[in-house]
């Protein structure tokens, strides 16, 4: 059940992110960003449908921390979304997944204890190893041809630092409260916060707050709908399992990314990538027997 809500999650983030790429790449990130979560916090709603009546009554106990972890994952996304600018998109996918799944195999352990054995670490320093060079391969440009990399670098490692810590701050708000009510809230208040940003900014500018069409927020709608399996999935695995595990699967997000790539984009994969691809499934697959 552990290791299934894992892929499940995986899956989920995978169809979304790849969908929202085309949009992120036409409209304004931080806009999309912004009606992303407030979309999220209509989709996200039957989720509460099966959060007990006493996780409500305590709520506020810990409000705090899920607003940290919702600001933490606005910033993480504005580094994700500049980050791109420096580097490859190849490689940058592959640096935050790394820094990510790292850091959380650190968090885990310091907040919750969960250490890893030795056959566990091998694998996902596998599986990592794989990531960056599917990055490599899939990177159009290479990285000494990029005007900027270390300020790249230096964003990825910022968004790892920030989605690892709200991931880890959420995940104990998941066991200690409610997994579904975690996640609507911190889905909704990342929303929030990304709209009060866009609202200093576009006044600051000058601007309309809102330059995306009806229809654009109507297919933000329904891109960002499988954010409602991924995140819930995803709390719910954290209550069962390490976090570092979690992470770990999540990974995989580059995979599923790349062949959903080419089904929705045309985007061809060489023999190299493929090799890559079936290498970090089968290590998914020892994870698992692993664990």
């Amino acid at each position: 059940m552990f290791f299934a809500l894992c892929l499940v999650s995986m899956l989920a983030y995978s169809l979304q992110g790849t969908l929202m790429a085309g949009l992120y790449r036409r409209l304004d990130s931080q806009e999309a960003i912004t009606v992303r979560g407030l979309c999220l916090a209509l989709v996200m709603l039957p989720l509460l449908a099966f959060v007990p009546a006493e996780a409500f009554v305590r709520l506020p106990h810990y409000a705090g921390t899920i607003v940290l972890a919702a600001g933490l994952a606005a910033l993480g996304a504005w580094c994700n979304a500049r980050a791109f600018r420096f580097l490859p998109v190849g490689l940058t996918i592959a640096f935050m997944t790394t820094f990510n799944t790292l850091l959380i195999c650190l968090w885990g352990f310091l907040a919750f204890h969960e250490a890893l054995n030795w056959v566990q670490g091998l694998v996902i320093a596998a599986i990592l190893s794989c990531v960056i060079g599917l990055g490599l391969s899939r990177s159009q440009v290479a990285l000494g041809r990029v005007a900027h990399p270390h300020k790249g670098l230096l964003l990825c490692l910022i968004y790892g630092l920030c989605i690892s810590l709200a991931f880890t701050l959420l995940s104990y708000v998941a066991r200690q409260l409610n997994p579904f009510l975690a996640a609507y809230c911190w889905e909704t208040l990342i929303g929030l916060i990304s709209f009060a940003i866009t609202v200093v900014r576009k006044t600051i500018a000058r601007r309309p707050v809102f330059s995306i069409s009806r229809r654009d927020s109507a297919t933000i709608l329904l891109f960002c709908s499988p954010t409602l399996i991924g995140t819930g999935a995803y709390m719910l695995a954290v209550t069962l399992g390490p976090v570092s595990i979690v992470a770990a699967v999540n990974t995989a997000v580059i995979v599923v990314s790349t062949i959903l790539a080419r089904l929705f984009f045309k985007e061809k994969a060489a023999l190299l990538q493929w090799t890559l691809l079936l290498l970090i499934c089968a290590l998914l697959v020892a994870l698992n027997l692993a664990s």
